[in-house]
């Protein structure tokens, strides 16, 4: 908020801010990932699959709310297909994992560190609140992180196992700063 708060005071009036961040998923929704199953067996995190991977994230990450704390609740489910391997999680925390799987040699620097602050209607809302007139926010899912990070790497499904394609891969908003 802070953050958001110091940069919209450098606007001027009329002035425009454009954001590309991430979002939040809703804190309270939950979400099945399926992942191939794939063993490595090895500690060194460069050379983990992406499902071991996100076992150790889970007993590992700090969430900013509770700092005394580390980890976050991943459930393994029975594996709908041959050779996966099903979790369920809440998707905040799916989405912190599926954003930064990939950039492993900064794992360690960046564990404590969360990328997600605001849900969409959230980023709306503060936006208002310091006084801007909102004219356009979505999601933007970027096609070639979709293809290099995403396909054939991972699967999402509601609580209720109905697939929800892919996350976005960031959000937009531009909002003008008014008297």
């Amino acid at each position: 908020k802070d953050c958001l708060a110091n940069q919209f005071t450098l606007l001027k009036t009329g002035g425009n801010i454009f954001i590309r961040d991430f979002a939040r998923p809703p804190p309270e929704e939950y979400v099945l990932m399926e992942m191939p199953d794939i063993e490595k067996g090895s500690d060194d995190m460069e050379a983990m699959s992406e499902t071991e991977l996100l076992i150790w994230y889970s007993e590992h990450a700090r969430p900013r709310q509770d700092a005394g704390c580390g980890g976050f609740f991943l459930e393994e489910l029975p594996p709908r297909f041959p050779k996966t391997r099903l979790f369920r999680l809440p998707y905040k925390w799916a989405y912190e994992f599926l954003m930064r799987k990939d950039d492993r040699e900064k794992w360690d620097k960046e564990l404590p560190v969360e990328y997600t602050f605001f849900t969409m209607r959230e980023f709306r809302k503060e936006l208002r609140g310091l006084g801007a007139r909102v004219h356009y926010t979505a999601p933007f899912w970027d096609e070639d992180l979709i293809e290099d990070r995403f396909e054939g790497h991972f699967r999402l499904y509601n609580n209720e196992g109905r697939p929800l394609g892919h996350p976005p891969t960031c959000f937009l908003a531009v909002a003008q700063k008014m008297k």
